[in-house]
C-alpha cells in the first residue's frame, strides 16, 4: 500500500489486475518505500454460500430459572455475522424479534408491551458440536439482566 499525505487527507493506492483464469486475482501493493509486494488470492466458492437454518432460544430474567420469552425463527450466516429473526412469545403476547451474533457477542431487538422495544446486549458461549449456546445479557442504561439459551439447527 502506498500512502500519500495531501494536506490533512491520507490517500491509499491499490492496484488490482484480474487474469483470464476464473477467480484468480493478483493485487500489487506498493509499500511506503516503493517496493512491490505481490499477493495472489484464489476465489473460494464455498465462502459465497450462506448457512441457513432454524433459531430457537429461551430468555430468562435475572436468576429466575423459568424462561420468560420463547424465540422461534430463522438464521442466516453473512460473513462474520449470524443474522436471525422470528417470533417472540411471552404468554399470550407475540411480536417480531431480530438480532445478530458476531463471535461471542450478540444483540437482540425485542418488542415488549405497549409497543416499546428493548435491546438486549450480551455474550454467549457456543458448543460447536451441538450448535447450542448459553449466555448472559443486559439492557443498556438499566439494571435489568438475564440469561439466554438456545440452538441453531442447520437446514
Amino acid at each position: 500500500m502506498k500512502k500519500a499525505v495531501i494536506g490533512i487527507f491520507v490517500c491509499t493506492l491499490l492496484l488490482t489486475t484480474v487474469f483470464p483464469t476464473v477467480g484468480s486475482i493478483k493485487t500489487i501493493n506498493v509499500s511506503t518505500l516503493g517496493e512491490l509486494k505481490n499477493q495472489y488470492s484464489e476465489h473460494n466458492e464455498n465462502s459465497l454460500k450462506t448457512n441457513k437454518g432454524t433459531f430457537k432460544a429461551v430468555i430468562g430474567v435475572r436468576d429466575n430459572e423459568k424462561p420468560s420469552v420463547l424465540l422461534n425463527g430463522k438464521y442466516q450466516s453473512r460473513g462474520r455475522f449470524i443474522v436471525f429473526g422470528g417470533t417472540a412469545t411471552n404468554g399470550d403476547n407475540e411480536g417480531y424479534f431480530r438480532g445478530l451474533f458476531r463471535g461471542k457477542n450478540f444483540i437482540i431487538r425485542l418488542p415488549i408491551r405497549d409497543g416499546r422495544i428493548i435491546y438486549l446486549f450480551g455474550t454467549c458461549n457456543f458448543d460447536e458440536t451441538t450448535t447450542s449456546f448459553r449466555g448472559l445479557w443486559r439492557v443498556r442504561g438499566t439494571r435489568i439482566t438475564g440469561w439466554i439459551a438456545g440452538n441453531l439447527t442447520p437446514e
